[in-house]
């Protein structure tokens, strides 16, 4: 027997109706069966009080970088009731800075600086120093420059300008950066994070451990806490 569609409609709002006369308890059992993240997504759009509930199921997968606040991230989620059960990957890009002078932290910033960053402050001329800066110690950044220069990379369209004030807020904020990541090696907070993650989150099956260095890429996590200080750390400074 077919159903019109104003019958679909009206059933469909009786369900929905019934649903949210549901006891906020029971709400959660329901997206606790539910398995699909775009079903998730999808319940979670026809209610507000839905949406709030149904945040908590759409975590699966933490992507972490070294930054006190995101390893401080990982206690919160393990001491959730309904996050620390949905966590089902771990994502961790372990890289850190090294300590650089001005001048080195300069030479890095213009060398990670490519033609689709908006940050990009490629200069054809001040480049020609960034291999003679970072070759002779070995740095990973002076064997990509050689790379780098050799795709053509040095293009004066992609050129931005930057006050000597923004250039010095910018440095303080890698320095503090830099600062804050000896502070969680020194006190062991990472392997105290990790630990209280592992032991809280049931159900985690996958974790990566991934370097810049290693794969050539940085992650959007990667991107977005390090944006302000202009440089992004690479590779583990203890290899």
């Amino acid at each position: 027997m077919s159903t019109t569609p104003q019958a679909d409609t009206a059933g469909s709002r009786e369900a929905k109706s019934t649903l949210l006369c549901l006891p906020t308890e029971l709400l959660y059992i329901v997206f606790e069966h539910i398995e699909k993240p775009s079903d998730v997504a999808a319940l979670r759009a026809t209610r507000s009080v839905l949406a709030d509930v149904g945040l908590c199921y759409l975590l699966d997968e933490v992507a972490l970088v070294y930054h006190s606040d995101k390893f401080r991230a990982l206690k919160d989620i393990a001491a959730h009731p309904i996050l620390a059960k949905r966590v089902k990957s771990l994502n961790f890009q372990a890289d850190r800075f090294r300590k650089l002078s001005r001048d080195r932290w300069e030479s890095a910033r213009l060398l990670q600086s490519g033609p689709d960053d908006s940050l990009s402050t490629t200069n054809p001329v001040g480049l020609g120093n960034v291999h003679e800066a970072l070759a002779p110690s070995g740095h990973i950044l002076g064997r990509i420059w050689k790379v780098a220069a050799r795709d053509g990379w040095s293009n004066p369209q992609c050129e931005a300008n930057f006050s000597q004030w923004a250039l010095k807020m910018a440095y303080a904020r890698y320095k503090a950066l830099y600062r804050d990541q000896q502070n969680i090696v020194r006190k062991h907070y990472d392997a105290e994070c990790l630990e209280t993650f592992f032991q809280g989150c049931s159900r985690l099956r996958h974790v990566t451990i991934s370097f810049m260095a290693a794969q050539g890429t940085s992650s959007a996590a990667i991107n977005k806490v390090f944006r302000p200080a202009m440089v992004k750390p690479y590779g583990d400074p203890g290899n």
